[in-house]
């Protein structure tokens, strides 16, 4: 009878011991694993601060660039990750019987958080990319653009057309 409670116990130790050693491997292992991360997890805001109204300006040198009304916007990372972004500009047609004023024509400032970042001719961008970055975990970034006409165009190159855009985000998988 001794024998046979001494197995029947050692049995019970022995399984419970097969399961916590099973249990705590797994959880071990599994949290060494890298976190993945689903595209439709990222959330992304980004959200106007005001609006630009280029009606009946005229060419501008570079230094007169301070002189342009910014676009303001901002682009907030809301998840619990970091994650990459690119910021895109994309040109669009508001009104059919416009002519969209050529890239060429145009140049851009940019700003984040007051610091300028970029400054060149519109038609310089690859990609529509005007930024790349990273933004940490529940982190907001601020932005200022500028456009204007290059004061080294032809009149008859601009005058009568207009350059309607929309800024984007994207998040970026590695």
């Amino acid at each position: 009878m001794k024998k046979g409670m001494f197995l029947f116990v050692g049995g019970v130790v022995l399984l419970t011991a097969i399961f916590l050693l099973t249990y705590y491997s797994f959880s071990f292992f599994n949290k060494r694993q890298p976190k993945k991360v689903d595209v439709n997890t990222l959330e992304i805001v980004l959200s106007d601060q005001g609006n630009v109204n280029l009606v009946d300006q005229s060419p501008k040198s570079d230094s007169e660039a301070d002189n342009v009304l910014p676009y303001k916007f901002k682009i907030s990372n809301k998840n619990d990750v970091n994650v990459k972004y690119q910021l895109l500009i994309e040109d669009f047609v508001s009104d059919a019987s416009t002519e969209l004023l050529s890239r060429s024509y145009l140049s851009y400032e940019l700003t984040l958080d007051g610091v300028l970042i970029k400054k060149d001719k519109l038609s310089n961008i690859s990609n529509n990319v005007i930024d790349e970055g990273t933004l940490n975990v529940k982190e907001e970034k601020n932005y200022e653009l500028r456009i204007w006409v290059s004061e080294d165009i032809d009149p008859s190159n601009w005058v009568g057309k207009s350059y309607n855009y929309n800024v984007k985000v994207n998040p970026v998988l590695d």
